[in-house]
């Protein structure tokens, strides 16, 4: 009887990421739709480091960590206002922004592929400008801050990553950015074989467009 109870708490620990990240999947787009608001789309290539646990014997508690390279491709869905328009005259404008999104792709490494699904929120500060600095650019886009939540890989260990990033408006509906984020495992729930924290640290180039 000990051992099924505590195979249950262990049950109920290792799906809790999994649910929480659920409950965002389903938020999210409920929160979208509240305002008026369309999507946009972005597909990103990924680069990075993640550091993994490198042991003499398995289960040997002496190791050491190694930045091992990951890449990978990356799909996001975002609910947004439109982009601002340019001034009416010279000069810059501005406005804030919360923005919900869902992500999915995968973390490829010399090992293995996995993939992730996940949701989280854009702070953005937007900004557009008219005829502005010595070459009289207009030019219209974002800078923003990003908190997301991963279930990763078929054991679905839970990520949470931290992300800053800015892109540009292109036309009427495209956009080209970067974004620079920081990958968390706590506990248990990690991308290496062994139960060690991880910290990863990966970059994404994208391009994309808005509904």
């Amino acid at each position: 009887m000990p051992a099924d109870g505590g195979d249950s708490r262990q049950s109920r620990e290792h799906h809790q990421p999994v649910k929480r990240a659920a409950l965002l999947l389903v938020l999210v787009p409920s929160i979208a739709h509240a305002e008026e608001r369309t999507t946009a789309v972005t597909l990103a290539g990924m680069f990075g480091v993640m550091e993994r646990p490198v042991r003499f014997e398995p289960g040997d508690p002496e190791y050491w960590t190694q930045p091992e390279a990951i890449a990978g491709p990356r799909l996001t869905l975002s609910w947004e206002h439109a982009p601002l328009e340019l001034p009416p005259t010279r000069g810059y404008r501005f406005a804030g922004a919360i923005v919900p999104e869902l992500v999915a792709g995968a973390f490829i490494d010399d090992h293995r592929a996995q993939g992730f699904v996940g949701a989280g929120l854009r702070a953005e500060l937007k900004m557009s400008q008219r005829e502005m600095g010595l070459l009289k650019v207009s030019a219209r886009g974002a800078a923003y801050v990003a908190a997301r939540g991963m279930v990763v890989g078929e054991e679905r260990k839970g990520f949470f990553e931290l992300a800053i990033g800015d892109y540009f408006v292109i036309g009427r509906t495209g956009r080209i950015g970067f974004e620079g984020g920081l990958l968390l495992a706590p506990r248990e729930d990690q991308m290496d074989y062994d139960h060690d924290r991880s910290v990863g640290g990966v970059m994404q180039i994208y391009v994309g467009w808005q509904h």
